[in-house]
């Protein structure tokens, strides 16, 4: 029982994670999409390519914010902050089944 219980924990922590690591990598390609976009030379471009420039710059300025279940947003800084919370409880977890034993 106890084994099947720690086998579930263990595929929903995976899982939890890849969505947290999926979102982030999104939201490190939109970065990098709109630092190419703003890096092209346009001054000696067409007037249309200059409206699609200027169209793709003010869609990439809008950042991407993934909210899960609409409960909080998922960014770098949020992630680094549950990934030390969750360090710090295991290792309180740790020490406190180790001091039992």
């Amino acid at each position: 029982m106890n084994r099947s219980i720690n086998n579930i924990i263990c595929v929903l922590h995976n899982t939890i994670m890849f969505a947290i690591c999926f979102s982030l990598y999104a939201l490190t390609k939109d970065e990098n999409i709109y630092r190419s976009i703003t890096a092209i030379s346009w001054y000696d471009k067409p007037q249309w390519f200059k409206k699609c420039l200027l169209l793709m710059i003010t869609r990439a300025n809008k950042k991407i914010e993934v909210k899960p279940y609409g409960l909080y947003v998922v960014n770098l800084r949020n992630f680094s902050k549950v990934m030390n919370a969750a360090y710090s409880y295991f290792n309180l977890i740790s020490n406190i089944t180790k001091n039992r034993n």
